[in-house]
This record gives C-alpha cells, structure tokens and sequence, in this order.
C-alpha cells in the first residue's frame, strides 16, 4: 500500500516566489532615476496624497531607521506587529499593504523513519497580492484581502502525489484587533490537479486568530479540509487540524516564532501528528524579509517527521506612486504622534 511521503501540512507550508515580472520589467524599461523610484518600498496613490497634503517641513534629521522601518513596509501597525514571514506552517491572517505584490520563494527539507524513499526536500514558489484602492467604495475590504498562488515541488521525484499542483487562495481579514478583540482572519485554499497521477480538487479553510500578548503575539490556527484525490491509498477525505504559536519581538527587525501543530493523518489508519516549530523572522529595510526555521516531530507515528528545516524568503514589489521626501515627513510625523 503507497502511503503519502509528504504530509499535506508540509506540502502547504507556505507559499513562495513567482516574480511580478510586468512590474519589474516596466521599472526597468525606464531610466535609472525611474527605476529606483518604481522600487521605492513606500508609495501612495493619488487618492491617498490628496487625504495627505506635503507639508513644507524637511524630513527629521537624525531620526533613526529602527523608528521607521514600517515605512518601508507599508503596513497598518498591526499588520507589521502580527505579520510572520518565516519557514512555518503557521498563517498569521495579515494582508500586505494596499497594492502590493509579494514575491515568496522557500525551501525546506524533512525526513522520517517511516518511509522507504529518499528524504523528500521542498521547493515552492508562490506570489500574493493585497488590492489597493479605486475609490472610497470597498477600500476597507480590498485592502484587507490577500489574493495567493503557489506551486509546491518535491524535489528529486515526479512519483509524489500532487506535485506541482496549483494552490489557489483568498485570505481575509475580517476584524483588526482593537482593545480586547483579537484579530480575525480567514483563509479559503483550493488545490487544482496539473499533472498525471493527480487528481481530485481539494479545498481547505482555515479560521485564524491573532492577539498581542505581553511583549509578543500569540496565534490560533484551525483547518478544515475536504481531500478528494484518489492517488492515496486509504486517503482520509475530512481532514483536520490546529496551530498554536507566540511571536517574540527581539527588536524592530527580528522577532523568535515557536508553534506546535496537531493534525490529522492523511491515510485512513494512521494515527494523529504533532509537531514542533522554531523560527525566526528578519526584515530589511530593501522590500526583503527572510527568515529560517525547523520542526521536530513529537511522536513516533507513521506520518510525523523526525526533523526537517527549511527557509523563507520574500520580496514585496509596491504598485504605487512614489511619496515626496514631503510626505515621507507628515507620514514620520502621524507614526510618532
């Protein structure tokens, strides 16, 4: 009987890097000076710089970068307070900034004692997309919706079920957290079949809490999923599981990530995983963010995995216009206050 060599959570670990390449092109095409403003990280759009008119004061002088590293992530605070962009199975429910494209590539590597093929490694590129506002009707609800696509590949084998399948998805988030309230984010995932030897559409739903809790954030993850391939044998076809993890910030650049995920067995008969997760998430000031991480199996059942690491690494593109060094100075000025 074929067992499946990759657990659907390791296949849907995250979501990786098809480049813009019309946007990039398009920056490119012009001069240099265009260039490096079409890659600016922090842009708004004519409707945003008429809400915000330029003031005539000059930018601050000696303001520190750690004091306005958002601006180069154009973020709601809670989104750059919440958001996790590391190699972990964890959704953290916080779109990007309106109108933004990011590019996400990771790479991990698993192994276990209970297969008899070569311990699988993954690549995933993938791309997500925040839509930014046309217009004062339904900004609220594009800006807080993330539109994704990703690809997952074993590596060194074409025999995997559902590799190199399309994943398609729509994240919402549905409440931002304000006082008591926790942040409430949804995510709709759906894979299509691309390949021989795969088959069946599968969609998966994820219900995402996320609230600050003491110097750091904790998170909720649970998932349903309806598995309707019939390249598994004894394939479960309700599927279910949870995620809790804690974010510590260290400093305005890098936070620490622990996770523990329980979920059900792919294959009728096989018992229930459970796993933990370690990572860790950079970012920069150059529209890249990248961060490693593990995970180690916590029982010794068919399905779960003795170790694995892997890493992640995204790249945000911003369809926007360009602020004036102006603008940049009201926008320090509203952050500070």
């Amino acid at each position: 009987m074929r067992k499946p060599v990759f657990r659907a959570w390791w296949i849907g670990l995250g979501l990786g890097a098809v480049a813009q390449a019309v946007g990039l092109s398009a920056a490119l095409a012009g001069p240099a000076a265009d260039v490096v403003t079409s890659l600016s990280p922090l842009r708004l759009s004519s409707t945003e710089a008429d809400d915000h008119p330029p003031p005539s004061s000059a930018p601050a002088a000696g303001e520190s970068a750690a004091k306005t590293d958002d601006l180069f992530w154009p973020k709601d605070e809670v989104a750059l307070r919440q958001e996790m962009d590391t190699f972990s199975s964890l959704e953290d429910g916080q779109p990007a900034g309106p109108g933004d494209w990011e590019m996400q590539l990771q790479s991990g590597w698993g192994t276990s004692s209970h297969t008899h093929r070569h311990d699988p490694a993954l690549l995933e590129p993938g791309l997500k997309y925040t839509p930014h506002r046309y217009g004062s009707v339904g900004a609220p609800f594009l800006e807080n919706m993330q539109l994704r696509m990703r690809m997952p590949f074993v590596l060194g084998t074409g025999e995997v079920p559902e590799n190199g399948d399309l994943y398609f998805g729509w994240q919402q988030r549905w409440i931002k957290e304000h006082g008591a309230c926790p942040t409430f984010s949804t995510l709709a995932e759906m894979r299509m079949p691309t390949r021989r030897r795969s088959s069946g559409v599968d969609g998966t739903f994820t219900v995402i809490l996320a609230k600050s809790l003491g110097p750091g954030t904790g998170y909720l993850n649970g998932w349903v999923r309806t598995a309707n391939g019939e390249d598994i044998d004894d394939l479960r076809h309700f599927q279910w599981g949870f995620r809790g993890g804690y974010k510590l910030p260290i400093n305005d650049w890098a936070s620490l990530l622990a996770v523990y995920s329980h979920s059900s067995s792919v294959a009728e008969g096989d018992a229930n995983s459970n796993v933990l997760e370690l990572g860790a998430c950079f970012r920069t000031e150059q529209h890249l963010a990248f961060g490693p991480g593990i995970f180690v199996g916590m029982d010794d059942n068919a399905e779960t995995p003795n170790f694995g690491a892997g890493f992640r690494l995204i790249y945000l593109f911003n369809a926007r216009d360009n602020p004036s060094p102006e603008q940049l100075t009201k926008l320090r000025q509203e952050r500070r206050e």
